[in-house]
């Protein structure tokens, strides 16, 4: 609820409920409930993916 009222970040929810992102956003998807993903987000993986040398 939190994630699509925007009170909370996807990545910020994520570590909430001690999970990691993408698992985060499996459970989301498997109960239908949608995600704000907005340039920040975007611009914010583009980042930690280059920092983990997989871009």
């Amino acid at each position: 609820m939190w994630v699509q009222k925007e009170k909370l970040t996807l990545a910020q929810a994520s570590r909430f409920a001690g999970m990691n992102r993408i698992a985060f956003q499996h459970l989301l998807a498997s109960r239908q409930i949608s995600v704000h993903y907005g340039v920040e987000d975007f611009e914010q993986d583009i980042k930690n993916l280059r920092a983990m040398g997989r871009l």
